[in-house]
């Protein structure tokens, strides 16, 4: 067991003290995919998640979009999904792959 001069012994009483455990770690693959997606962060409603993608749109090009988090959106109980970019119409034929801010779940449109 380690001894703390001072003040900092009389603190622990001779118990053991162990640094604080932080678990920040990236994973490399969608870490790298992050970088160059679109933000999705930011967003905090259905509307605003779907505007994000619409104006991200390119002809016979992809959105790419990362970090969604559903439990911010003020508006909806429900999760992004692709049945949301097939009600709103400005997504047909466009290639959509998007992931969520764990990168625990994502989906693609229809045309991806």
């Amino acid at each position: 067991m380690a001894k703390f001069p001072g003040a900092s012994e009389r603190r622990c009483r001779g118990k053991f003290v162990v640094p604080g455990f932080v678990d920040a770690h990236v994973h490399l693959i969608t870490g790298g995919f992050a970088l160059g997606a679109l933000d999705l962060s930011h967003v905090r409603s259905k509307s605003e998640f779907l505007d994000a993608l619409a104006m991200n749109v390119r002809r016979n090009g992809w959105i790419l979009g990362y970090g969604w988090d559903e439990t911010r959106f003020m508006d909806v109980s429900s999760t992004p999904s692709i049945d949301w970019l097939s009600e709103d119409g400005r997504f047909d034929g466009v290639k959509v792959w998007v992931i969520r801010a764990d990168a625990h779940a994502a989906f693609a449109s229809a045309a991806a």
